[in-house]
């Protein structure tokens, strides 16, 4: 199996990192989106990471997608997902929350590194990014 990303991807990490907590075997091929935009496109045509190839060449992508063919893989025991109701959505809402985190993470980066300088959202930053620590606000997790 081929993990295939960057590891600055939050998204290529957390497969990664899943990946060794199950004890699962696999080859990482530090492809950029960016800098190796053909080579990426070779591999799954979307040019999404992460990508993943499993042993049989189907590609998968999207961390959720691919950690969830990941777990069918492992005994139980090595799972990282709860299987029973409660633990399984308290672990599903932590998760959300930290997608959801890194999705704005990634967005801000774009902003603020991709795209023009002259094309540029100050506004859409600083609703991101409060300036003052009263704005910040502590996530229940409970």
């Amino acid at each position: 199996m081929i993990l295939v990303g960057m590891p600055d991807s939050p998204y290529v990490r957390r497969v990664a990192v899943s990946l060794r907590l199950m004890g699962l075997a696999y080859e990482h091929q530090q492809v950029s989106v960016f800098r190796h935009f053909e080579r990426f496109r070779s591999i799954n045509p979307v040019v999404k990471a992460p990508s993943f190839v499993c042993d049989d060449g189907t590609v998968l992508m999207d961390s959720t997608l691919i950690l969830d063919y990941a777990e069918s893989l492992v005994e139980p025991s090595r799972r990282l997902t709860p299987q029973e109701a409660q633990p399984r959505k308290q672990s599903l809402r932590i998760t959300g929350i930290a997608l959801a985190a890194a999705e704005k993470c990634v967005a801000l980066i774009y902003e603020q590194q991709q795209r023009p300088a002259d094309k540029r959202h100050p506004a859409w930053i600083e609703r991101r990014i409060p300036s003052r620590a009263p704005h910040l606000r502590r996530l229940d997790f409970q």
